[in-house]
């Protein structure tokens, strides 16, 4: 092998390499850079957000919250149109309560369930602005 032929494979071994970094950091920043989504977008293409981070905006339903461990709690979110289980792991935030909006920040690990490590609850007035929205840009 000449110069001319080991500097061509050096450059294409180059190459290969940072095409493969550059398809696992664009994966990972999608897994991390994920924009909010309302409960009936995420369960209308469960697929697509299947074991991948989410953060999902909604209300919790009223007579689902449960506390199942210690800092483990279980509920339903909804935004009206569909509903999701959560299962969180954490502190409560001290304005939540059943009836406000909230986020919820995790992995949906089924179509219908989201293992939760962060909730944030909103103003009230907030949510029902981002719902309208939504409901008039046809989202949901």
């Amino acid at each position: 092998m000449d110069r001319l032929q080991k500097k061509k494979a050096k450059l294409a071994i180059g190459a290969v390499v940072i095409l493969i970094l550059l398809l696992v950091s664009m994966n990972s920043i999608g897994n991390f850079l994920n924009p909010l989504k309302f409960v009936s977008e995420v369960t209308a293409a469960p697929d697509e957000y299947l074991n991948r981070n989410v953060q999902v905006v909604g209300v919790i339903v009223d007579g689902t919250w449960e506390q199942t461990g210690l800092n483990t709690f279980e509920f339903q979110l909804t935004d009206g149109n569909a509903t999701v289980n959560v299962v969180y792991t954490g502190d409560i935030p001290g304005t939540f309560k059943p009836g406000v909006g909230i986020t919820v920040i995790g992995i949906l690990t089924a179509p219908d369930k989201v293992e939760a490590h962060k909730l944030l609850a909103k103003c009230p007035s907030k949510y029902e602005e981002t719902l309208q929205d939504a409901k008039a840009e046809g989202r949901i």
